[in-house]
């Protein structure tokens, strides 16, 4: 488990960073996908949820002030069923490069440009959805992009273990430690201040503790946050 979390973790967030330093092609893509490999019966509820909510949102419209639901979005299993909930004008697809994926991977972006955007991924009919803006989107156990460690540290109950800065997984939350974030369906990455002169100490492929006296000096706070079903 903590070998596939840390390999789709690291790509969501590798692969958004290449994504950031290339401008995306202005070509129209088929956002909606290729529907030819849906199961017969999957289309036929999918057409039947369609019609049922046709009026949620308009597929024609930007809606600015609807906000995404995390429990709505964490109930999806496929792209198909983002279109139903917020329409097609508030999503963007992307396509990441990817080395594990000779044809990329698909990454949709909800309310792309706004403090409220999620970038949103499936594997295996699992959705992944990575947080990096400060927003006022309800997060389970009041998480918010930007929270001090300190206040991370009160909501777990428990000192975190993470992977040091400066490479592929560098401030990935590696260990809740038995703590009330432990086995939840959430995953974390720390953003440290690496003009402190302690930040090489918590640099390269190791795992430190935030109880050590010199992390409290790093300015420890959460940079990104990535939510799946906990099930899994």
């Amino acid at each position: 488990m903590k070998q596939k979390l840390l390999a789709l973790v690291s790509t969501i967030v590798l692969l958004n960073s290449l994504l950031t330093a290339c401008r995306p092609s202005t070509e129209k893509e088929d956002v909606k996908g290729d529907t030819s490999m849906i199961p017969m019966n999957s289309v036929i509820k999918m057409n039947a949820v369609i019609k049922e909510n046709s009026s949620v949102v308009s597929a024609d419209s930007v809606n600015d002030e609807l906000k995404p639901d995390i429990a709505t979005i964490l109930a999806t299993t496929q792209p198909q069923e983002l279109y139903i909930h917020y329409g097609e004008k508030n999503i963007s697809k992307e396509k990441l490069l990817s080395p594990e994926a000779n044809e990329g991977i698909d990454q949709y972006v909800l309310f792309k440009g706004t403090e409220n955007a999620l970038y949103i991924r499936y594997d295996d009919a699992q959705p992944w959805i990575s947080v990096k803006t400060k927003s006022d989107i309800e997060l389970p156990h009041g998480l918010k992009v930007g929270m001090t460690v300190d206040d991370l540290i009160a909501i777990n109950g428990q000192q975190l273990t993470f992977y040091g800065f400066g490479w592929d997984h560098g401030g990935l939350v590696s260990s809740f430690n038995g703590g009330k974030l432990e086995n939840q369906g959430i995953a974390l990455i720390l953003r440290a201040d690496e003009r402190k002169p302690a930040y090489r100490k918590f640099s390269g492929d190791s795992e430190f503790n935030t109880a050590d006296r010199d992390a409290s000096t790093l300015n420890l706070r959460i940079g990104e946050i990535t939510l799946w079903n906990k099930k899994l």
